[in-house]
């Protein structure tokens, strides 16, 4: 639950341009998408798609 809500509100924070795509937080979205659990995984691939689609 805390990850996910932690990948909510980082998403959140990008989308309003408080907090950029790069460094560890790049790396630890990368790691979402392979995490142990597969709602953190489908919750990053979410996240990750519909960022790229709206840059």
């Amino acid at each position: 639950m805390l990850k996910s809500f932690s990948a909510d509100m980082v998403d959140n924070a990008m989308q309003r341009d408080y907090v950029k795509w790069r460094g560890a937080l790049f790396h630890r979205f990368l790691f979402a998408l392979v995490d142990e659990s597969e709602k953190i995984r489908t919750l990053a691939d979410f996240l990750f798609s519909s960022f790229l689609k709206s840059g």
